[in-house]
């Protein structure tokens, strides 16, 4: 972490005291936050047992004929739920914009297409779909699937799930 500034590596700053020193345990959103805000007035160090920083914040490659970087840090964040996370991200000087939060499919392979932000319109982007029976049952499937996926934790333990499979 950085230091104050005019920190010394003693941890001194001029004309001051020492300043305490502190240990931020585990890098992941809320150590490197804690770190981030304890370092204005305390001589940090931040230990992580991971190669790498982030915690569950993480891109991650998934590949098919070409490969594809997919950050699987932030699922979702707005002003209304997280606005302590937007004002520190404004502090940190990364920029953010609004975005649609809504599931589409797109597969070259079958042809089907899905956008869940337009409704019924998104549904039938593809008039034809409007005759094929096992197109018309895919809504009805997302119960079943939630179902089933609930099922799969119970019986495996969302510790043995990892990304990339």
């Amino acid at each position: 972490m950085q230091r104050p500034s005019g920190a010394t590596p003693s941890g001194r700053v001029a004309g001051t005291a020492r300043l305490r020193r502190t240990a931020v345990i585990d890098s992941g959103v809320a150590g490197l936050t804690a770190a981030h805000i304890l370092a204005r007035t305390h001589h940090v160090t931040l230990y992580e047992a991971d190669g790498r920083l982030g915690g569950h914040a993480h891109d991650l490659a998934a590949s098919d004929r070409r490969t594809h970087r997919v950050d699987s840090g932030f699922i979702v964040h707005n002003r209304r739920t997280y606005p302590n996370l937007l004002r520190l991200l404004c502090e940190l000087g990364v920029a953010t914009k609004e975005s649609e939060m809504s599931m589409s499919v797109r597969c070259e392979g079958c042809g089907l297409k899905y956008a869940g932000a337009c409704g019924l319109r998104g549904l039938f982007t593809q008039p034809s779909n409007t005759l094929r029976v096992p197109y018309l049952r895919m809504p009805t499937e997302v119960p079943r699937f939630h179902r089933v996926v609930r099922l799969l934790l119970e019986q495996t333990g969302a510790e043995d799930i990892r990304p990339g499979g």
